[in-house]
Order: C-alpha cells, then sequence, then structure tokens
C-alpha cells in the first residue's frame, strides 16, 4: 500500500483503519452524539481518534464503548492560535494530561478563538510525560491555525512525533501541501482523517496501520508504518459544512441554544453531493436537542 492514496476506504484484514481527526458534539463547533458515533464506527468496522477542541469528555464517554479501535485525543488551540493534536494511550493519561495542562490555562474570559494561554513550545514539552503522541494537524491549510504560519516552525518540527498529510475537509492543495512536507522529513509519522464535525464525514479520511490498542496503533505510525486513504469533500459539501459549524458556534457563544439550530442540522445528510432531509428522530419529535 503506498504512503498516500487518494480514493474511498479499501478493505484490509490485515490493518485496522482509524480516522484519525473527528470531533463530537462536545467540540464547540461538532454535532455528533457519542451514541450516534458507536453505532456508525460498528456499521463501518472503522476505529476513531476523537479530537474535540480544548475538551475531553466525548473521548472519556466513548472509549471502551465499542469493539472497534478508539483512540483518546485532544485538538488543543495554542496561544499562538496554531492547532496540535495530542493522542494517549490511555482515557487516563487523556485526563491527567488536560486536568494539568489544558484545563488550568484556558482564558478565563470569553474568547471567541478558544486559545490556550499557553504556547506550542510549551505543550511540546509536556506531552511525552503522560504517554501522549503530538501531530500537527492541516500542517499547510490556509488559515492561522496550521503549522506553517509559526515563526519558530522548524523548532516545532523537530518536536512533532506526527503530521497530519490528510484530511477531507482541507483543500486539496493543502492536502499536497502537507504530504510534501511529509517527504523533507521523512521521521515523522503520517496520519489522515476527516477533520469531521457531522457523522455523515466520518471514515472520508483513514489510516491504516497495525495494532489493536491505542499504543499498538500508534507505535506503527511512530514507526512510520501506517498509510492513509481519502477523499476531499467537494466545494458543496464544504460550503455547507462551513455553515452548519459557524452556526453552531454562533449559537455557543450568543447564547442562542434555544433556536435549535442542533436539531435542524441533525436531520440534514449529504449523499452524492446533495443535500438531504431526513425524517426527524424520535427525541426530535418530542422536542428534544
Amino acid at each position: 500500500m503506498g504512503r498516500v492514496i487518494f480514493k474511498t476506504r479499501m478493505i484490509n484484514d490485515d490493518l485496522n483503519a482509524v480516522d484519525m481527526h473527528f470531533h463530537t458534539e462536545y467540540s464547540v463547533d461538532g454535532f455528533t452524539k457519542i451514541d450516534k458515533l458507536i453505532n456508525t464506527l460498528d456499521e463501518l468496522q472503522i476505529g476513531v481518534a476523537i479530537t474535540d477542541h480544548n475538551e475531553i469528555r466525548g473521548a472519556v464517554d466513548a472509549y471502551g464503548k465499542s469493539s472497534n479501535l478508539i483512540i483518546p485525543g485532544i485538538e488543543v488551540t495554542c496561544k499562538e492560535g496554531t492547532h496540535i493534536i495530542f493522542y494517549f494511550n490511555e482515557p487516563g493519561d487523556l485526563e491527567n494530561f488536560y486536568t494539568k495542562e489544558v484545563e488550568p490555562f484556558k482564558r478565563k474570559t470569553k474568547d471567541a478563538l478558544l486559545r490556550s494561554e499557553k504556547e506550542v513550545m510549551d505543550f511540546l514539552d509536556v506531552y511525552k510525560g503522560y504517554n501522549g503522541v503530538s501531530c500537527a494537524p492541516h500542517p499547510c491549510c490556509m488559515t492561522w491555525v496550521s503549522l506553517h504560519k509559526l515563526e519558530n516552525m522548524d523548532e516545532a518540527l523537530k518536536k512533532l512525533d506526527l503530521l497530519e498529510v490528510f484530511t477531507a475537509y482541507n483543500t486539496s492543495r493543502g492536502n499536497k501541501k502537507a504530504i510534501k512536507l511529509s517527504d523533507k522529513h521523512p521521521d515523522k509519522g503520517i496520519t489522515g482523517g476527516s477533520d469531521g464535525h457531522t457523522i455523515f464525514e466520518l471514515g472520508k479520511g483513514l489510516t491504516y496501520a497495525k495494532g489493536n490498542t491505542a499504543k499498538e496503533f500508534l507505535e506503527s505510525i511512530l514507526n512510520n508504518e501506517s498509510s492513509v486513504i481519502g477523499i476531499e469533500d467537494n466545494l458543496y459539501e464544504k460550503a455547507f459544512l462551513t455553515l452548519a459549524k459557524e452556526t453552531k458556534y454562533l449559537a455557543t457563544e450568543k447564547n442562542l441554544n434555544r433556536l435549535k439550530y442542533f436539531r435542524f442540522f441533525s436531520n440534514i445528510k449529504i449523499e452524492d453531493g446533495k443535500i438531504k432531509m431526513c425524517p426527524p428522530d424520535e427525541e426530535s419529535k418530542n422536542g428534544k436537542t
């Protein structure tokens, strides 16, 4: 299998397939409930790394609920605005990291960017003490959250373990730049994921490697034994997903949850590039979100 393949998922009985970048409803811009995530993992027969923004409740809640591999993780927003993903062997490792290194440094005032008071290099100096593995998500995307916007990118690269070379939500240009960056740093393992915030995105980017536990799977990636497969969202999908995420984010920030944006988007699916409204589930019928 090649290092990076732009196609839909393939079956390989010798390897586990894991979406290494996925957000649940606990992310400020995410929608997926844990029960729905677990059911979909079982349907697709894939694993997932739950990497909510500055949050761990989704990863801790989901761990152990599926026969498929679940890797505890978190996507932190550093003081510079850069995003870094940290993966852990066990939920306890993640909880210890969050309690000591993330939660105390969250800004006390409402911060639209959700930034920590801790800088990139500070995070990269401590995570290994918690059985953690570091990864630069979407390192070459256009926005300020990417690694290549850092003035001290080369210094950070020396301490990072992994580079994310594909996300379905990223642009083709951004993904290709990430692949070139990984080619220049062959000592870094590679990952791929959907960067999904809704359930229908799950599995649109997958990392293939050996390992039946989070520890084993992460070690395979660290040893450069992984491959990445995925197809990017089309422009139509990207526009809709951006609108959905921003709507939830604004609702949360402005305390507009009473408008029930979540219920609206929970009944939407995209199939073959087309938006489809699905019948409301029983919870929606009963007025729940």
